[in-house]
Parts: C-alpha cells; sequence; structure tokens
C-alpha cells in the first residue's frame, strides 16, 4: 500500500537528515504531505510505459505565487527536504539538472526518476495509481493561461455565475467518470 510505503520513506528520510530539534507540527505536516506528493508522482511514472521522468520545480518562488493554483501544504523548504531526502537514500537520481536564465526568464525544472529499490517498491504496489487514488474533486478545475512577454502564465480571473456553473460542471462529470471506473 502507498501509505506505508510514504510512513516508511519518511522514517528512513528523517534518520538521515540529523536534525537536532523536530519540525514544528506543520511543518511535519506539510513535509509529509510533500513526501506523499513525490511518491505518488513516482508511482504514476512508474505505472506509465515507457517509464516517464518526474520534475520538481527548485525555485522557491513558484510554491508560494497564484495562491488559486497552488497546493496550500507544499512549500519550497519542504519539498526541497525530501528531494535531497530521497537522493540521500538512494532512492532517486537526478536525470536533468534544471536552470533558470534570467535574461530571457525561461527555464527548465529538474528530473528525476526512481532508483532500483524504489522503482521495484513501487512496481509492486497493488493496484493502478489512476484507480487507487481518488482525485481531488474540490481542487481548481479551471486553469486560465496566457502567453505575457513570451512566457506562459497562470492568470487570476474573478469567479462569476457562469464560471460556478461551469466548475459545477466539470465536477459533475468528474465525479460520473470517477464513479463509472471505481464500480
Amino acid at each position: 500500500m502507498i501509505s506505508e510505503l510514504t510512513q516508511e520513506v519518511i522514517r528512513r528520510i528523517e534518520a538521515t537528515e540529523g536534525r537536532s530539534r523536530s519540525r514544528r507540527a506543520d511543518d511535519q505536516l506539510r513535509f509529509e504531505h510533500a513526501v506523499g506528493i513525490v511518491l505518488l508522482d513516482l508511482w504514476r511514472a512508474v505505472k506509465c510505459t515507457p517509464i516517464r521522468e518526474c520534475s520538481i520545480n527548485k525555485r522557491s518562488g513558484w510554491y508560494s505565487e497564484n495562491p488559486r493554483y497552488r497546493d496550500p501544504l507544499l512549500t519550497y523548504k519542504q519539498m526541497i527536504a525530501v528531494f535531497d531526502g530521497l537522493l540521500k537514500i538512494g532512492f532517486i537520481e537526478v536525470t536533468r539538472e534544471g536552470h533558470f536564465d534570467r535574461t530571457i526568464y525561461q527555464g527548465k525544472t529538474t528530473r528525476f526518476v526512481a532508483r532500483d529499490e524504489l522503482l521495484e517498491r513501487l512496481q509492486e504496489l497493488d493496484g493502478h495509481p489512476a484507480i487507487s487514488i481518488k482525485p481531488d474533486l474540490d481542487g481548481e478545475t479551471i486553469i486560465l493561461r496566457n502567453k505575457v512577454d513570451g512566457k506562459n502564465v497562470l492568470l487570476e480571473y474573478e469567479d462569476t455565475p457562469a464560471t460556478e456553473r461551469y466548475r459545477n460542471n466539470l465536477n459533475k462529470i468528474n465525479s460520473c467518470f470517477l464513479k463509472h471506473w471505481l464500480t
């Protein structure tokens, strides 16, 4: 089960950190959430044919901009702690280092894959992530993007009766789709 693997990975990362004090309760919650997010992404990647790479954004501002579209439990500090911890225990390897070019305001995210031990553990998990993991039906379903100065950006917008109607329709469609595949 993915939750048991997540708890084991949390323990293994914490054992290698060598922290003198434990994390505050809210930071611990964010840390555990970040471990779960990364492992779910790796599980989905392992179930793809061919196995795909996962990515992590190492730019601190990425985790705090656009509050409408981001996961409030994902923070830069905890994601980097998880990423570095997984590297340290040998569960992942970087396939491409990310970078950011300040002159053209473009860059690439860091890419990584599961290494042998974690890869085997993820392949042995029962079920399939597309079916086993229930999607968040309360998450933002309308994402507005545009190119601004040649750069793709997420745009804020005000909710109107029309956007509420669109969101409700999408939630109905998604919940019907989910019920269909789970029965």
